[in-house]
């Protein structure tokens, strides 16, 4: 049963809105590019787990992308299982290659070196037991799985944890396994429901801002509104619709997405001058009327307005 539904990163979404709207002379551009390609990987390896984990029953408790901080640092989980008898910790990845784990690295058959998830795993169990210690609940047994969900992926490992990493699919056959151990105390229902509602409590989403590292100035992003059909941009705006001049299509709401990505790459405080800037728009009373269609938040008066974009 899926307690915690997965989120979308900030950073995931930042880096999208970079990648279609910084201009490509950036001296950025293509690490934007590069850390782009591996999130939208990392994301592909955790969808690729809603599959098996579709096989658990209501005794399994789901918490996708939990985010606690042990007292000292943060970790995070692509997936935590909570039963009353064993905690599961999954790391996803979708890695195509021969991939070979030692005791140090992970070594793709073209000689690419990585960080080797199973430390990266170890290290959030040994966390995880500090969280509960420190929030003063028993300490179940802990397990931890690195699971690999590319079509194209050959595991080879000569380290006494290779049964740590397995095909994604294999996943619901060792969850069945973990069901079938003893265990002397099992949580009762009260504790894990105690268990269950402190880890949504001590969820704490990243707050990590690409912009923070990354210099982006107005001049250096793509203005206009995107066509949702086609891609293209600027569209133009005629009696209240959004045209496509390249296919032809119309969308009476397509500033939204615009606005939308406004706010990932320069905050939510907008004003009237810079909205219209940003929508590639002629007139400031236009502008309004789309500004205050929204019904956001507003502080000041006439030219000194300023809106407040919605999460």
């Amino acid at each position: 049963m899926i307690i915690k539904e997965r989120e979308t990163s900030l950073s995931l979404r930042q880096l999208e809105v970079l990648e279609r709207r910084l201009v490509n002379t950036h001296p950025n551009f293509k690490l934007i590019k590069e850390k782009l390609s591996s999130e939208l990987a990392g994301q592909k390896g955790e969808l690729a787990l809603n599959y098996p984990l579709s096989f658990c029953t209501k005794d399994h408790l789901i918490y996708f992308d939990l985010r606690l901080w042990d007292g000292t640092h943060f970790f995070q989980n692509d997936a935590l299982i909570l039963t009353r008898k064993w905690i599961l910790l999954i790391e996803a990845k979708y890695m195509a290659g021969t991939l070979y784990y030692d005791d140090k690295q992970l070594i793709r058959d073209d000689h690419q070196g990585f960080d080797n998830p199973i430390h990266q795993v170890n290290r959030h169990k040994d966390q995880l037991q500090k969280w509960l210690s420190l929030h003063s609940f028993p300490i179940p047994s802990i397990y931890c799985l690195v699971t690999n969900s590319h079509p194209l992926c050959v595991i080879r490992s000569n380290t006494q944890e290779e049964d740590i990493v397995i095909r994604t699919y294999d996943l619901p056959e060792k969850i069945n396994n973990l069901d079938t151990l003893q265990v002397p105390t099992p949580l009762s229902t009260a504790k894990l429901q105690e268990l269950s509602t402190a880890l949504l409590k001590a969820h704490q989403p990243s707050s990590f801002n690409y912009l923070r590292t990354i210099d982006v100035k107005p001049s250096d992003v793509k203005t206009g509104v995107y066509c949702s059909s086609c891609s293209y941009t600027p569209l133009q705006r005629h009696h209240g619709t959004w045209y496509c001049p390249k296919c032809r299509c119309s969308d009476k709401q397509a500033h939204i997405e615009a606005l939308k990505d406004y706010k990932l790459l320069f905050g939510s405080e907008i004003t009237n001058e810079k909205a219209k800037r940003f929508l590639r728009l002629d007139s400031p009373s236009v502008t309004k009327r789309i500004l205050q269609s929204l019904s956001l938040e507003q502080q000041g008066q006439n030219k000194g307005r300023k809106y407040y974009l919605e999460p």
